[in-house]
């Protein structure tokens, strides 16, 4: 078994985010049911993600080095040690996009010719009630909903991709932990926590979910005031809330998180070359 080191954000006053409290307890956890997994795992805490760290080389050749904390701290880190530049979102996959899982219509544009084509033209979304974000990395820049204050239509900077959505009222949204094409947990982290989601229907969305899918990822769903539940989003299992999910598991789906990052990472660099 190839060494393991977890690198945990510690925030300041020596705190942590709970996301990041929860990961830390699952590893000892793991480590507690697997004895013989400790000498190949360790736990490494650091207080900031551009200071120094040294580490001996055995770690990049062999080993596997697993940043724990915020979308910037490990895209800081994935950067420094793997060349991987940016955490690349999966948003909604294409297998998820019809309108069973949605409820709603949901296109990826990358131009104001896209926008007038696709959005305020064949596709026939709804011009007054739209929510727009960048879907090429994750968290660059403000999302907005347009119309806003001016009216204006949104503006894109070539070369990006952007998401469109129609919005929707919601009644509550829970996030789905999957692991191995199983679903673990799904925990309330928005909204009336007794609008529940439909079993079946989130069970339809992983299993539907079958092309380019992480080995552990999270599935995030809105339940709307009629009931109906739609996605709302997938994400690989890094950098991401557990809102009370604990699994001894977790260790091993952050580690999946990072490899997955490498595979897309390599299928990128083909499409360039």
């Amino acid at each position: 078994m190839n060494k393991r080191s977890f690198i945990f954000q510690m925030l300041q006053d020596n705190m942590m985010a709970d996301y990041v409290c929860g990961a830390r307890e699952a590893l000892r956890e793991f480590l507690w049911l697997h004895p013989e997994a400790a000498e190949n795992t360790e736990e490494i805490l650091v207080h900031d993600a551009h200071s120094p760290m040294e580490l001996p080389g055995e770690y990049l050749r062999d080993g596997l080095l697993v940043p724990v904390g915020s979308i910037e701290f490990c895209e800081t880190l994935l950067r420094r040690w793997y060349g991987i530049e940016h955490l690349r979102p999966i948003n909604i996959p294409s297998r998820l996009l019809a309108d069973q899982f949605t409820g709603r219509k949901v296109a990826y544009i990358s131009s104001h010719a896209d926008w007038e084509n696709i959005v305020l033209g064949k596709a026939g979304f709804d011009p007054q009630h739209l929510f727009v974000k960048r879907a090429d990395r994750a968290k660059a820049g403000p999302a907005f909903f347009f119309p806003d204050e001016q009216s204006k239509a949104p503006s894109f900077e070539p070369g990006r991709l952007y998401l469109v959505s129609e919005c929707v009222d919601i009644a509550s949204e829970w996030r789905a932990f999957v692991w191995k094409k199983q679903i673990l947990d799904i925990r309330c982290y928005s909204g009336n926590p007794w609008a529940f989601p439909n079993r079946k229907t989130v069970e339809q969305m992983v299993a539907t979910y079958t092309i380019n899918t992480p080995m552990a990822y999270t599935l995030d769903v809105a339940v709307l005031p009629s009931g109906r539940t739609v996605i709302m989003e997938v994400h690989n299992f890094i950098a991401c809330g557990l809102y009370g999910f604990a699994d001894p598991r977790i260790p091993l789906m952050l580690a999946a998180g990072v490899n997955h990052e490498f595979q897309v990472t390599a299928e990128r660099r083909k499409s360039i070359w």
